[in-house]
């Protein structure tokens, strides 16, 4: 039975899903896969808690239930203590950072990035902003020091566009990709379609939960430049969520722009397009009723992809969730775990 030794960075709904998945799929990952996971500390934004040397089962089901930022007030936690330090301390086998993505080069996330790196760890990522702003840096480094960063649940976390991209295409090139990858959005111009105002479409996707209290980086297209960012880094060439042009943003001019396309019985859609050799942007675009992306509907994301050996390909699933993305945080953790470097198996 092989062990690994899980540094959580983030214990926000994902982080804690996550911790509900390891727990509920003990027996199953033991036994299909050989693999006992242990978590030796959790960090919060107002301190760690740390493992003697794993943390127990019953201290992890009580951390599910305290408050956000209340991580380090448990048994075994120190109020004040930054994940870069845990990870120092600890040298865990993989560093699973979700904490909310903050495009800044100063972010936290990019350091505990680099530090889990620098002490040998795999790094399993639901926040964006490293690879969006420093996609080509943070993979030569983690190659050079033979680690190896995992991101399918920055895109479209419920469906492995990653590793569709990543595995199944490995030696074909991409020529373009279109995509419907912000859920909250697409949600969003559902709801107007239907005749609600774009207020009222707004605040009842907060409601419902498909949009957080603060969707300024949804509806702005900033959520959408940081994952074009990262699939045009993966499968074109490194680019930074900076160079990514973001021709429209949502907001209260697009009930004019529905009401239009709707008497030409078009469906508006905001998405990602990337061309090789040309910057990617964020637009809205509009598609006939009968185009397959057009019919897209709620928080379900698309991609179409077309290779230069005139190949299409269509993926679509779900996007985000909190359940689906610790499930795609899970799969990364399972593929870690699985690779050998170093000596250490």
């Amino acid at each position: 039975m092989r062990e690994v030794k899980i540094g959580l960075v983030g214990f926000g709904n994902v982080g804690r899903e996550l911790v509900r998945q390891l727990l509920a799929r003990e027996y199953i990952i033991a036994e299909r896969f050989s693999i006992r996971f242990s978590i030796v500390f959790i960090a919060d934004s107002k301190g760690v808690l740390y493992g003697t040397p794993t943390i127990r089962k019953d201290l992890l089901e009580k951390a599910l239930d305290v408050p956000r930022g209340a991580i380090s007030s448990l048994k075994g936690g120190i109020r004040g203590e930054l994940a870069c330090s845990a990870v120092e301390k600890v040298g865990p086998d993989v560093v699973v950072e979700v904490t909310p993505s903050v495009y800044d080069l100063n972010a936290p996330a990019l350091e505990n990035v680099d530090v889990a790196l620098e002490n040998g760890a795999d790094v399993v990522l639901a926040n964006k902003a490293p690879l969006a702003l420093r996609y080509e840096y943070f993979m030569k480094k983690a190659v050079s020091l033979g680690c190896r960063i995992f991101f399918k649940a920055c895109i479209m976390a419920g469906t492995p566009l990653v590793d569709f991209i990543m595995y199944g295409l490995r030696g074909r090139e991409i020529g373009s990709l279109v995509g419907i990858l912000n859920g909250t959005t697409n949600y969003v111009l559902g709801l107007i379609e239907e005749g609600l105002s774009f207020r009222e479409a707004v605040k009842r996707a907060v409601v419902e939960g498909y949009a957080e209290p603060n969707y300024t980086t949804d509806l702005e297209g900033i959520d959408l430049a940081a994952k074009a960012s990262i699939l045009y880094s993966l499968s074109m060439k490194p680019i930074s969520i900076n160079n990514v042009i973001i021709e429209n943003k949502i907001d209260g001019s697009i009930e004019e722009i529905i009401k239009d396309a709707k008497l030409k019985r078009l469906k508006v859609k905001y998405v990602a397009v990337l061309f090789r050799n040309e910057a990617p942007r964020v637009k809205l675009i509009t598609l006939s009723e009968e185009n397959v992306m057009a019919q897209v509907k709620g928080v379900q994301n698309c991609v179409k992809i077309r290779t230069l050996d005139e190949s299409e390909m269509l993926l679509m699933g779900p996007g985000a969730g909190r359940r689906v993305t610790a499930l795609t945080l899970l799969s990364d953790l399972l593929l870690s775990a699985h690779k050998v470097r170093g000596g250490r198996d």
